[in-house]
This record gives structure tokens, C-alpha cells and sequence, in this order.
């Protein structure tokens, strides 16, 4: 960490005065007066911080959560389906991604799409004899993951008749009427998650170790490396010597300094951490009109001369790329602020889960805001409830090229562009919306980050509309080839993934932020590459 104090001189200063307040046991004590002092606490600051004991309170269930896994195995299941959405799905993206199953395991996919073509394709390949399905929420009222589970049900009866129910299983909190829901409909389980953790705090919690069984690994060899670093961040360890307070004090004084754009160099082979990364810090931050905006993914290196940017490395040992290296010992002699965190091997990702959820609290504080709540993500779900419940509604009109150029010209220092895209994401529409995101950071010169819908709603989303009016947001929207019903709904997929997008961009512009759609038509990986053209 001896990077901390680079450009950033308020850094020491804060955690001189976290020592003094003994900010390390504040927060271990669970003291609401570490966020926000006053004799009544808003509830999420006093039943959302178990993800601190997460770590050791989990490891008692590493044995059920294993048996599970060998239960699939000995079965010849070769696929699990995990239905979620946000916090609920991105840990269990990010394990499949960056460690796949072991020999023998099934394969894992997350769905967190509405987008009708992406569902369809996914419902295309499943052999319900040898496929089970995780549905992940921790309240079982979250309307993607509800709609998914209603359909792929409706899926698994046609295939199995009563015995469907066989082939599921629930991820919740304990109470829910989703938990009473898997016993009525014949769940093979449902596992139970602390109800105190927050979505997105909830990775070391069965949201995260039941996936890692199901891919064959282990649950301990995450738990070790967290409990690891749960130590060194205890309350024993004053914030000038805590690691999750170190880093809290840096990403805070370096936004509250106008450096908010934190930027991240992911070796490769750990770049799913990204996703993860960018929802705790997006979402728990980005309220009260502050917040902390994470830019996951490549850049072109004029648009990283930007002076609202701080950098984290986060580099694998023995797997780094050459020219991130490279990249990082440049932002160095340039007195950049930059982080590096090197991990001896992947497992290590258990410990920068804790060092980040810490970290995140942390920041929290010296941001004076509540980092477990997510006042402006209902605004978007109640415009999107309001569309659905009427006759369907054309769509506000969509801009030219032309115009969301214009709109981007518009920009100014300080400011990030947003593509916000509605789409299946297929490999083509993810391989143009890339190169669309690098045209524009080449000649815009400012962060540019790309999130799908409606995954980045429960993740930037709350950024977006709580957070400093820094954004200039494209809604980019398409033509779905096809439908698909959900169950006895009014409605399909078509129209709730067209509803989700017009939620969102009026709750946009309800707030004033500079935001337009654009229509991709029925072909839009060709649109976007005209789009990146026009650039």
C-alpha cells in the first residue's frame, strides 16, 4: 500500500482520525455511528452487516454445501442453471468463469437476462433429465428471477410432468414466501442464506459456496483465504494498519478530490471479478450525489489521461499480462494513483471479497452515506410496474446516430458516457459493442463503461440516478426475434425487457440526467457498428 498517499494527501488524514475514533471496532461492533450518527439508525445499518461474521459462520455448512455438489455428481448431472439477478447472480457468474467445474462437475450458467432471444437460447439447450436449476433471490420477489422461474417451470413440467419440482432447487433467506414456495412446489431443497447480508455483500454466503459446490470445488478454499483477511481487518487492527480501511480511505479521498472514475486492470484470468466489483462499489456508493464509478474493462489509453481517474491492479501471479504490466509502471512514473494487490493463485479472490466488502463499508463512511441500502434501484422496478400494467405503450422516440453523438459532444471534464444496452448479448453484439465503447474512449477522451440490461439496473443503475450528475447515458435498445410467454402473466419476455428499458430511461430523465434511446433495430450488432463508424 505504499501507493496510498500518491496525489492523494487526504488519505493519511482520515485514517489518523479513524484511529482516534476507533473506526476498526465501530464497525465490527456494528455501530450505526460509523455511517450515520444520530439516535435512530435506518434499518439497513442495523440488520445488513452479518456479512462480517459471512466468513466463519459459513464454515460449519461447508460440509452441506459439498454433499450437494457430490449429490450432482453421482447423479450425472452435467448442467446447473442458475436463475438470479445482481447481487443473487454475479459471484456464481464470476466462479464459473474463472475457475469452470472440476473434473466430473457440471457445467454452470447464470441467466440474468429478460431479453427474450437470450432466455430462448438458453431453454433451447437444457436436458431437463440431466439439468438443475438454482433459483437465486433473497426474497423471492424480484421480478426477473420470478418470471425466469416461472417459465423455465413451466419448461421443466412439459418435460417431466410432477416430477419438474425434482429439478430445482432455491437460494433464500429464511421466512420468505419464496422458501415456502420451493416446499409447496416440490424444491428438491432450498438453501438458506443469513438474512442479515445484503444482496451484493452476500458472495461468502450460500449465494456463492452453493454455486462453488455445484462446479465440484470446495467451499473452504474460498472461506480460508476470507478468514484470513477478515483477521487482518479486525477490530484489533487500527485503521491505519487495516487493510479494508486503507483502501476505504483511498477510494473515498480520491473521489471526495474529484478522482471518482476507479479505474481496474484485472489480470485476465480474474476479470470476472470486475462485474462483482463494480456493483458493491456502484451500488453501495452511488447515492446522495456522491459515489464511487468503476470502469471494468479496456480502455484506450488516451481516455485514461483523464484526471478524475484513480487505477487497482489486481494481478494473478504467474498469469499477468504483459501489457498490463506494462501499463501499470507507467501510471507509476506519471504519479498516478494506482493500487496493486497481487493474488498468490485464484482462491485468493475469497480474501479480496472481504478486503472489498470491508473496503466498501469503509469508504461508505467517509463518504457520509449508508453503503447497504439502494433508495433510487425501486424507481426504475415501480415505472417498469406501471408500464406493464396497462396496454402496452409505444416507447419514448428513439435518437439518431447522429443526435447521441450530439449528445456526447456535450460532454465535459468530470463526465462518463454510459452505454446502457438492452440487448441478448451475444458474442457479435458484445464483440461491437467493445469496439464502439474504444471508438468513443479514443475520441471523447472520458471513461466509458457498458453495462446489459437488466443486469446493470440492480448494480450502476443506482449510480446512475443517486449519483453526481456526471453521466450521459445511451439506452441502447433492439427488435427481439422471438417471445416467450411467462406463465399465466399478461405479458412476455419481449415486453417486459422493452418496459425495463423505458423505466429506466425515464427514471433518467426524471432526475435530469442527459440520457437518450437508441433503436438498433432487428440487427443490432450491424447497428452498432455503424454506430462505431459514425464516431
Amino acid at each position: 500500500m505504499s501507493a496510498l498517499d500518491t496525489a492523494l494527501p487526504g488519505v493519511s488524514g482520515r485514517l489518523q482520525a479513524w484511529d482516534r475514533a476507533d473506526a476498526a471496532k465501530m464497525l465490527w461492533a456494528k455501530d450505526h455511528a460509523l455511517w450515520k450518527p444520530g439516535p435512530t439508525p435506518p434499518p439497513e445499518l442495523v440488520d445488513r452487516l452479518g456479512w462480517l461474521e459471512a466468513p466463519r459462520a459459513m464454515e460449519p455448512r461447508c460440509a452441506e454445501f459439498a454433499a450437494f455438489g457430490d449429490e450432482l455428481r453421482r447423479e450425472g448431472t452435467t448442467d446447473v442453471l442458475l436463475l438470479g439477478m445482481g447481487g443473487s447472480s454475479l459471484f456464481a457468474d464470476l466462479l464459473a468463469r474463472t475457475f469452470g467445474p472440476a473434473a466430473g462437475a457440471p457445467a454452470l450458467t447464470v441467466l440474468d437476462s429478460t431479453f427474450p432471444d437470450a432466455v430462448l437460447a438458453v431453454s433451447n439447450r437444457v436436458d431437463w433429465k440431466k439439468t438443475v436449476v438454482l433459483v437465486a433471490s433473497k426474497s423471492g420477489s424480484t421480478t426477473e428471477t420470478a418470471c425466469l422461474y416461472e417459465y423455465f417451470r413451466g419448461e421443466a413440467e412439459k418435460a417431466l410432468g410432477k416430477a419438474a419440482g425434482s429439478r430445482f432447487v432455491a437460494v433464500t433467506d429464511p421466512g420468505t414466501a419464496f422458501e415456502r414456495q420451493a416446499k409447496d412446489q416440490g424444491f428438491r431443497r432450498a438453501f438458506l442464506s443469513p438474512p442479515d447480508v445484503g444482496g451484493r455483500y452476500s458472495a461468502l454466503t450460500p449465494f456463492g459456496l452453493v454455486p462453488a459446490a455445484a462446479l465440484g470445488h470446495d467451499p473452504r478454499r474460498l472461506l480460508d483465504p476470507a478468514l484470513r483477511m477478515a483477521a487482518e481487518c479486525g477490530p484489533d487492527r487500527p485503521a491505519s494498519n487495516n487493510p479494508a480501511f486503507q483502501l476505504g480511505a483511498w477510494l473515498a479521498e480520491a473521489a471526495l478530490a474529484g478522482r471518482d472514475k476507479l479505474t481496474l486492470l484485472l489480470s485476465p484470468a480474474v476479470a470476472s471479478l470486475g462485474a462483482w466489483l463494480e456493483q458493491l462499489v456502484a451500488e453501495s456508493t452511488g447515492k446522495e450525489g456522491k459515489g464511487i464509478l468503476p470502469v471494468d474493462g479496456p480502455e484506450p489509453e488516451e481516455a485514461l489521461a483523464s484526471e478524475d481517474r484513480v487505477f487497482v491492479y489486481v494481478r494473478l501471479a504467474g498469469e499477468a499480462d504483459p501489457g498490463q504490466d506494462r501499463l501499470a509502471r507507467e501510471l507509476e512514473r506519471a504519479r498516478r494513483p494506482i493500487l496493486t494487490f497481487e493474488l498468490k493463485d485464484r482462491w485468493q479472490l475469497g480474501a479480496e471479497v472481504f478486503r472489498w466488502e470491508a473496503a466498501t463499508a469503509a469508504a461508505g463512511a467517509a463518504l457520509g452515506i449508508n453503503p447497504f441500502d439502494q433508495p433510487n434501484v425501486q424507481e426504475t422496478k415501480d415505472l417498469t410496474k406501471a408500464l406493464l400494467s396497462g396496454p402496452p405503450a409505444a416507447p419514448a422516440p428513439a435518437a439518431s446516430f447522429d443526435e447521441a453523438l450530439g449528445l456526447a459532444q456535450r460532454s465535459r471534464a468530470g463526465d462518463y458516457l454510459a452505454l446502457n444496452a438492452f440487448l441478448a448479448g451475444t458474442p457479435d453484439e458484445h464483440a461491437a459493442l467493445a469496439a464502439l465503447r474504444e471508438k468513443l474512449g479514443r475520441r471523447f477522451r472520458r471513461p466509458v463503461t457498458l453495462g446489459l440490461g437488466p443486469r446493470y439496473l440492480h448494480s450502476t443503475g443506482q449510480l446512475h440516478k443517486g449519483g453526481a450528475d456526471r453521466g450521459l447515458f445511451w439506452v441502447l435498445t433492439a427488435r427481439p426475434a422471438s417471445d416467450a410467454a411467462i406463465g399465466s402473466r399478461p405479458y412476455g419476455f419481449s415486453r417486459l425487457i422493452t418496459a425495463q428499458a423505458e423505466g429506466d430511461l425515464q427514471a433518467l430523465k426524471r432526475r435530469g440526467r442527459r440520457a437518450v434511446r437508441v433503436d438498433l433495430g432487428e440487427r443490432p450488432a450491424e447497428a452498432l457498428r455503424r454506430l462505431a463508424d459514425a464516431c
